[in-house]
């Protein structure tokens, strides 16, 4: 079984590529801070890792992965404007 990791995994989007890799066979780890979901949203089957990818130490997560698919990142634009340098960390750096 190959494995995959999806930063953002949580997500709207994130969680259903997620559940769609796992419905073909990947062995799945899901990456992500769960500040607009909870474990919930992952799909059964998937491991979660919950960690912040801009400050945490996560290398570890992509040993022995085919793909990764990042999607985390920092969604409402209201919250950029009012604080950019969270954006850029999360968006910029944490990529």
């Amino acid at each position: 079984m190959e494995k995959v990791v999806v930063t953002g995994g949580a997500g709207f989007i994130g969680s259903r590529l997620a559940k769609a890799l796992l419905n073909r066979g990947y062995e799945v780890l899901v990456i992500d801070n769960l500040s607009r979901g909870g474990p919930y949203s992952v799909p059964d089957g998937a491991r979660l890792w919950v960690a912040d990818i801009s400050r945490s130490p996560i290398w570890d997560a992509f040993e022995g992965a085919r793909v990764v698919y990042h999607l985390a990142a920092n969604i409402i634009v209201r919250e950029g404007i009012f604080d950019p340098h969270v954006h850029f960390r999360n968006n910029v750096l944490g990529t």
